[in-house]
């Protein structure tokens, strides 16, 4: 009876989506830099500054949330933060894209690209896709054919990297 019990669990076990058994992916474990979110006034502008915490030391960055709400579904706002000093030629910057743990954020991918879209919650992952959307270029020198003309690049999260590909 007991290896009829077990077959049958197995069976069923197979049936359901790796993410129920697996749980959610926990970006928040022994990230490789901590990061954290303040706002700061100059000359009477206020500017947001995104302090990272790595293995060389501190890094601050200028720049601006462009999003801020779950991308995860666990209920708190993450963030994705332009990186003002990454802007090139063709005005793409660095979207630095940031999870919120508990006292924390963590960095968990980001590319160049003028602007970024968030898709609905992605089943497989537990994670929402993102859209970046970059320039048409030229491809002998690298500059935009035609600023109105963008072409999409999806970013989705993989679990085994822990970071948006």
């Amino acid at each position: 009876m007991q290896g009829v019990l077990n077959r049958l669990c197995l069976f069923f076990c197979g049936l359901l989506p790796a993410t129920v058994l697996a749980g959610a992916v926990d970006v928040c474990s022994a990230p490789a830099q901590k990061s954290f979110l303040s706002s700061w006034m100059e000359n009477g502008n206020t500017q947001q500054v995104l302090s990272s915490l790595t293995d060389a030391g501190w890094l601050t960055e200028d720049g601006g949330v462009v999003y801020q709400g779950d991308l995860n579904g666990d209920g708190n706002d993450d963030v994705i933060f332009e990186v003002y000093a990454s802007a090139g030629s063709s005005k793409e910057t660095i979207h630095e894209i940031l999870i919120q743990c508990k006292g924390f954020l963590v960095n968990v991918g980001g590319d160049y690209s003028s602007e970024v879209s968030i898709g609905k919650l992605a089943a497989p992952t537990g994670f929402k896709p993102i859209t970046g959307y970059v320039y048409v270029k030229n491809k002998i020198n690298g500059a935009p054919l035609d600023m109105k003309r963008q072409t999409l690049q999806m970013l989705n999260f993989n679990p085994a990297t822990r970071k948006y590909e």
